[in-house]
């Protein structure tokens, strides 16, 4: 379990469409594709929205400039 969803920041911020708990924390939708499940107990729901997010990937674009603007920026954060 990973409570702030790095591993998602770092997929939206190469333009991967992305679907997402909703337990994770609000910032880590921090891109135009991240996509938030809210039935979470339905199967056939989820591979909705992946399949979709697969089907649209020929559009993928990089939304690094949505993640920085979201704070997520290491050359900011890790200033001396």
């Amino acid at each position: 379990w990973e409570g702030l969803g790095i591993a998602a920041i770092e997929a939206q911020a190469s333009g991967l469409p992305s679907v997402l708990s909703p337990a994770l924390p609000q910032i880590a939708f921090c891109s135009r594709v991240a996509v938030k499940a809210t039935e979470l107990d339905d199967p056939f729901y989820w591979a909705d929205l992946a399949m979709s997010a697969i089907l649209d990937i020929g559009n993928r674009e990089i939304c690094a400039d949505d993640v920085i603007e979201a704070g997520f920026d290491i050359s900011q954060s890790a200033k001396w």
